[in-house]
Formats: C-alpha cells, structure tokens, sequence
C-alpha cells in the first residue's frame, strides 16, 4: 500500500514537472528554502486554527491530500474538513524537516507529532511521517500534493 501512494506521489511530481512550460510561471522560479520553511511554518499554523481563507491562499487548486488512513481529499473537501472541525489539531509540531528544490518545485519530508480530536472520535495521538510537494506559482508558495504515513 505504501508503494502505491510513493509511485502516485512520483507521478504527481513527474507530472507538475512535464507541465511547467504550459503553465504560467513566475519571472523567477528561484526558491529558497527559508521561503518554504516559512511556508510549512504558516501551513502548520493553519491546521491548528483553520480559515478558509488561509488554506485557499496556502493550497493549490489542484492540491491531492492523503491521510495516513489512505483517505485522500482534494483542495476543497480538505479546506471543508478543517474549518467545519471534522479534522481537528489541537497540538502541531512539525521536526526532522528535510527538503529538496528543483526549480519551482520543493520536496518536503518531516514527522508530525501532535493531539487531534477529530468529529466522532476520542481525542488521540497522532504520529505521522509526512511528505509535502509546494510548487511556487505567480501568486507565490503553494501546497500541491501531501501524503502520510503512521510511525
């Protein structure tokens, strides 16, 4: 099962970058990583206290979010999630971030560590390996595809 989400993940990426010369790209592709550590630190902020407008400005429209359950939204059944509280954080930490650029595009991998108390459900630990593709657009640093797995 985790293969299949790794090879989705490879296509997605492989995909984003095969279209790079159809879509409109910024005057400068040029990403720096302090740019997307400050984008995964805003990222990480929104899931612990949601806005609609928020996560539109942070989020892709194309955006493919998978949980660690194998539950996979897109941009706008996961904005619906957060703020109508069906998915909640009550404490984030994101560590181990590691990252890779090319060109428009980031590679982000770090562990979640925090509490959630999602509709339905006992309040409850979450650990999570997390991978994160941000894509840098003309209206800046954006969420494209996320995928989790349990620890």
């Amino acid at each position: 099962m985790k293969n299949t989400y790794i090879l989705l993940l490879f296509a997605l990426v492989q995909s984003s970058c095969s279209n790079v010369g159809q879509t409109a790209q910024p005057p400068s592709c040029e990403l720096r990583k302090t740019d997307v550590l400050d984008a995964l630190e805003s990222f990480r902020l929104a899931l612990l206290h949601p806005t609609e407008e928020q996560l539109l400005e942070l989020t892709d429209a194309k955006l493919t979010y998978g949980h660690s359950s194998g539950f996979v939204e897109d941009r706008s059944s996961f904005i619906h999630s957060l703020v109508s509280k069906k998915f909640v954080f009550t404490a984030l930490q994101f560590s181990d971030v590691s990252m890779e650029l090319a060109g428009c595009t980031a590679i982000v991998r770090h562990q979640l560590h925090g509490q959630s108390a999602d509709e339905g459900k006992p309040p409850g630990q979450v650990k999570l390996h997390v991978v994160l593709v941000w894509h840098k657009d003309q209206e800046g640093l954006r969420l494209l595809a996320r995928q989790a797995v349990k620890l």
